[in-house]
């Protein structure tokens, strides 16, 4: 009873303020009572749908229900069914109102496949048929190469209102970038087609409301765009800024995850707010997800986001104008926004011309960094140019001709990093990236000859250490915002490794000889795997990844480094680097790949895919699926030592991120955590007896070690003789991220 009136207390005060209102209300009441704040967003999320039964007729709702079900009931009924000229061949989809089918001519009269919407039923309202109607009557005003058109409409025995469609053939525009891998250049130009077509309804007054990418196709053989979808377009009324006529009672007609905050609001709606959805779908092009999806559960949260937070910039290839563009985009202020999606279009143009956008501030060297970029091949010919005049001009003296032969070779290297970067541009990813290593382990060749070595770049290339089977160092490697450190199992004897927190170092391994440590780290606005010593005098990059490619969670192999290669679309596959850098492959292509974990004295390699943990014999390019569970989050894999189970961390439904176990074969799956805590990144101990994960148990993110049967719990960040160590940090401001145990 005492929990039920607690709830109640929290509830009335949140839905007593405003939406952007309710978070700081909830934090007031719940303080940290996870569980409370918990119960109470649940109910807030049920809110819209509860208004909405509330709001309508119960007769309506009682006939909606029982069409429901005899629509369900009825199967294929309409398939074959004539309307018009057409008879109906299959369903090609649905949507909340209507009903979309195949057709194709029945008069005799020519061939010719078309789509045929319907309402469902139960939508037959004088609201529901109106609002058909409209969207007949503005598709009819449309004719553009890039909107699906309207060919023919009418009204069924039944007296329902029809429309005769365009057939495209082709998929969605997020499925069709994500299938063939396209590069950020070929995503920007494909939507600046869909903003055409979106300025074209702009012109004559029309404003879609619900742009997103399962209303955008793409035809897979000529790569045509469409635009479909006008359900819930409005035209905008002369002398009118943008309120739309009203929609059905109780239902805000949109789609959350697109929504600007003005239809969330139920508020004006103008050009702007297509503006909006149009950068939305670009932000999910470019990243895999929408601008709050990677961090938002419920409803409500999400609607809160899109009213109250901004979006995160993508960076990467994408750091600069084209975040610029996309944040100007989806800014919260209508009026901070383009005003019509042909200025979006034309900045994006910009942008792809090399010209400065209107979305940055025009500094002088940001206008000069354009120029260079828009001209790069005439400066790349007039640098070649001036160092062949140097060469010819410096022979005379054996300095000079050393000096000649190191820019020579400077110019080579360039010469083949500029067609690795263009052959990846091209979608010619392996070619690309082969050069782009060759040229890494000749500029570190040269780097070599500087320093006095006098070696080839073939035999200079500073390897990673040969395999070995008892390492020398062991200990647990952890990471403090930027930057890595090494520490005894007991949290004592902690030694800092790197000095660089701007470079962002992260994702620490030890490498096969335990005397070396891999990581990735920041270079410019990429991320490239290096090794380095344990002490980390010496730093050797390992790879080399395009521009805005990331690459991430090196692991070691008896003949070389695995790890993990971001695309810019966020497309993510398996790569294997030889230890002294010289040649790349990819181990895995299915685009969606993260946490590899080899599996010690074989050749298998686990690693998760599509939410399944799978292993990949390397050998034989076998591959198995060990869990079945895709809705269910997992990561954070680690083999043991004797290779017979692995450890990884798995969200269940009402639960935190919780650490399992599980054999090898995938059998004998159990939870290891005890309570419920975030806990995650589990790694064995050398015996096979322990594992150490991090935790957020203490309020802030920390190294824990326990038994493998979940029992023993010791906290090694925060023990008296680690917190010594670290003088002026509380045990409020530990912050430390477990990578390694050897």
């Amino acid at each position: 009873m005492e929990r039920s009136r607690q709830i109640d207390e929290v509830l009335d005060a949140a839905l007593a303020c405003e939406p952007a209102d309710r978070a700081a209300v909830l934090d007031a009441c719940c303080g940290d009572n996870i569980e409370l704040r918990r119960e109470v967003e649940r109910y807030l999320d049920h809110l819209g749908a509860v208004e909405g039964f509330l709001a309508a007729p119960p007769a309506a709702l009682a006939a909606r229900y029982v069409a429901e079900a005899q629509e369900i009931a009825g199967g294929h009924r309409y398939i074959g069914r004539r309307i018009g000229n057409y008879r109906l061949v299959r369903q090609i989809g649905r949507g909340g109102m209507s009903r979309v089918f195949l057709a194709e001519r029945a008069d005799g009269q020519f061939a010719q496949q078309v789509a045929i919407k319907l309402l469902r039923p139960g939508f037959d309202s004088d609201v529901d048929v109106e609002r058909f109607r409209d969207e007949r009557q503005i598709l009819a005003t449309l004719s553009h190469p890039h909107i699906a058109r309207l060919h023919d409409g009418g009204v069924t025995h039944e007296g329902l209102p029809y429309l005769v469609l365009e057939y495209v053939e082709g998929e969605p525009i997020d499925v069709y970038c994500a299938a063939r891998g396209l590069s950020a250049r070929a995503r920007l130009e494909l939507l600046l087609h869909v903003a055409d077509a979106v300025q074209y309804a702009h012109d004559r007054s029309i404003v879609h409301r619900d742009l997103k990418p399962s209303n955008i196709l793409v035809s897979a053989g000529e790569g045509s765009v469409k635009l479909l979808d006008f359900g819930l377009a409005r035209m905008l009324e002369a002398g009118v800024t943008g309120e739309a006529p009203p929609t059905r009672t109780g239902h805000r007609w949109m789609t959350p995850e697109y929504a600007a905050p003005e239809q969330i609001r139920d508020s004006g709606m103008t050009p702007r707010t297509d503006v909006y959805q149009l950068g939305a779908v670009l932000y999910e092009l470019l990243s895999g997800h929408t601008p709050f999806g990677d961090r938002i559960g419920t409803l409500y949260e999400l609607e809160l986001a899109a009213l109250t937070e901004e979006p995160t910039p993508l960076g990467g290839a994408c750091r600069g104008d084209v975040d610029a563009i996309i944040l100007k985009a989806l800014s919260k202020r209508p009026e901070e926004r383009y005003a019509t999606a042909g200025e979006l279009a034309a900045d994006l143009r910009r942008h792809l011309a090399g010209h400065p956008v209107v979305a940055r501030r025009r500094t002088p060297i940001y206008r000069a960094r354009r120029f260079a970029r828009r001209h790069r091949s005439q400066l790349v010919a007039a640098a070649l140019g001036a160092l062949v005049v140097g060469v010819s001009v410096t022979t005379l003296a054996a300095e000079r001709r050393r000096a000649g032969r190191v820019a020579g070779r400077a110019a080579i290297v360039q010469t083949m990093e500029l067609a690795g970067r263009g052959r990846v541009e091209r979608g010619e990813l392996e070619a690309g990236f082969a050069l782009l290593q060759r040229a890494l382990v000749m500029r570190r060749g040269e780097a070599d000859g500087a320093a006095g070595r006098g070696a080839s770049p073939s035999a200079s290339a500073r390897p990673v250490p040969s395999p070995a089977h008892a390492p020398t160092q062991r200990g647990m490697l952890f990471t403090r915002p930027g930057d890595v450190f090494l520490m005894h199992p007991d949290g004592t004897h902690e030694t800092r490794i790197t000095h660089s927190p701007e470079s962002w170092n992260d994702h620490a391994a030890w490498a096969s000889d335990g005397m070396h440590i891999l990581l990735s780290r920041a270079v410019g606005g990429d991320r490239a795997i290096f090794v380095t010593s344990v002490d980390g005098s010496e730093m050797v990059q390992l790879t080399a990844p395009p521009p805005g490619w990331k690459d991430e969670v090196p692991v070691p192999l008896d003949d070389g480094v695995a790890f993990v290669r971001t695309s810019p679309a966020g497309h993510a596959d398996i790569y294997d680097v030889a230890a002294d850098g010289s040649t790349i492959s990819r181990l895995t292509t299915e685009g969606r790949v993260h946490d590899p974990a080899p599996v010690p004295g074989s050749q298998l390699l686990a690693y998760v895919s599509d939410g399944d943990i799978r292993v990949l014999n390397r050998h034989t390019g076998e591959r198995r699926r060990l869990t079945n569970s895709p809705t269910q989050y997992k990561a954070g894999l680690a083999v043991s030592p004797d290779g017979t189970q692995i450890a990884f961390t798995r969200i269940d439904p009402g639960r935190l991120e919780q650490i399992f176990v599980m054999d090898l074969d995938g059998t004998h799956v159990r939870r290891v955590s005890r309570g419920d805590f975030y806990d995650f990144l589990p790694r064995w101990s050398p015996d096979g007896t322990r594992l150490a994960f991090t935790s957020l148990r203490d309020g802030t993110s920390g190294v824990y070690t326990m038994r493998v049967d979940g029992r023993d719990v010791v906290d090694v960040s925060r023990t008296p003789a680690s917190l010594a160590m670290r003088p002026g940090v509380s045990v409020l401001h530990v912050t430390e991220t477990l990578w390694a145990w050897r």
